[in-house]
């Protein structure tokens, strides 16, 4: 029940650097957000495909993420059931695959001190669901703004241990 027409950011999930780090904050590494009546998927602020958002309905989404800081290395491609059939098959579901960083690399701390993670490595993310929005955008009570999570899934890779 949140306006799916703003232009201004509302952010749906993200998967967010961990804290303590001393490169954990600004941007998350990947979210996804709804704004000019779409889904956005979105790296470091950076959009990178959108899918059509429709108020009151269900929309399916299946994140396959291949983390690592290495620009060449990391990957994601998000899917979106749109039309309630129960696959990601029909035009307009699938984005392509991208090839880019999917976790933040650490820098030096400021001062010196360490937070337990050596730059250069791998800032570690977790997931992070549910409505997060400039609050310029009004909810006014008794309904507010609100988004409905459900039958969240972190599954390892086929043939994997994760």
């Amino acid at each position: 029940n949140f306006p799916l027409s703003t232009r201004s950011w509302q952010t749906v999930m993200q998967m967010k650097q961990a804290q303590p780090s001393a490169n954990g904050g600004g941007a998350p590494i990947v979210e996804m957000e709804a704004r000019d009546g779409r889904w956005w998927i979105v790296d470091d602020w950076h959009g990178l495909w959108s899918f059509p958002a429709v108020r009151n309905r269900w929309t399916r989404f299946a994140w396959d993420v291949f983390y690592s800081n290495l620009p060449g290395k990391g990957w994601i491609q998000v899917s979106a059931d749109l039309n309630g059939d129960g696959d990601f098959e029909d035009p307009g579901e699938r984005s392509p695959t991208f090839h880019l960083r999917t976790l933040k690399t650490e820098i030096g701390g400021p001062g010196g001190e360490g937070d337990g993670i050596v730059p250069g490595e791998p800032v570690p993310s977790h997931l992070r669901a549910g409505l997060y929005h400039n609050p310029a955008i009004l909810c006014p009570a008794p309904r507010g703004c609100s988004v409905e999570v459900d039958n969240v899934q972190v599954l390892a890779p086929a043939g994997g241990t994760g």
